[in-house]
């Protein structure tokens, strides 16, 4: 004869029996060992896995915002010129559409931009800014290196020292300013980036309508520029 032991399994009726409370644990530990693993899911980090399409998508954002502002507070300014409030909804409407699709290259510009200087305590990132700095200052100075005092040679001397400058003075800034942007937990961090952009905006408006006004449109188009990379 034969019995069913606590497995399901026959085994002889002179075999130790296991007792009750050994029963019982050994389903516990049976039951324990068959739930499955648990899979550890790694939370996204969304800054650390796109950081460059954040920044695109962050600096698209903002520069509608900014577009937005500037098409009030220009309806507020110069309110007197205007027939009624119609026409700053119309701009808001319209106007406003047509120059946020066309800043979208600007966007992907400027998060390029905001990614490298961020990063500027590394050498190539550091290049990359500096180099991109070089690239704007230079631009710049062909469109206004057009007047007869630049003419020949000295036009060509003139780009190359202001693209010289713009190079070696962002790869000496490079540094202090990816430090700078290093995100904290606190508020005035944000509030500190947010005043800082609004100060630079307002000396480059102050610039653009106070500096060689009407002379130099190379000048004041590269200054528009500046203003919607920042």
């Amino acid at each position: 004869m034969t019995d069913l032991g606590g497995d399901g399994l026959h085994v002889p009726p002179a075999a130790p029996r296991r007792s009750a409370g050994q029963k019982q644990r050994a389903v516990a530990e049976e039951s324990k060992n068959s739930e499955p693993e648990a899979v550890e899911v790694r939370p996204r980090q969304r800054i650390k896995d796109v950081p460059l399409g954040w920044r695109i998508a962050d600096s698209y954002l903002v520069i509608g915002a900014f577009l937005a502002v500037e098409i009030l507070v220009v309806a507020l300014i110069h309110r007197r010129e205007l027939v009624g409030v119609y026409e700053s909804m119309l701009a808001l409407n319209a106007l406003w559409p047509i120059a946020f699709a066309a800043a979208a290259p600007v966007a992907v510009v400027a998060g390029v931009v905001v990614e490298l200087a961020r990063h500027a305590q590394l050498l190539g990132a550091r290049l990359g800014l500096s180099l991109v700095a070089a690239l704007y200052g230079a631009g710049v100075a062909v469109g206004v290196s057009t007047g007869r005092h630049l003419a020949g040679g000295a036009g060509v001397a003139f780009v190359a020292v202001v693209g010289i400058v713009g190079f070696v003075s962002v790869f000496v800034v490079g540094p202090y300013l990816a430090r700078a942007l290093v995100p904290r937990p606190d508020k005035r961090f944000v509030l500190r980036i947010f005043g800082a952009v609004v100060a630079i905006e307002i000396v480059i408006a102050l610039v653009n309508s106070f500096v060689l006004p009407r002379l130099y449109p190379a000048f004041h188009r590269g200054l528009a520029l500046l203003a919607l990379v920042v």
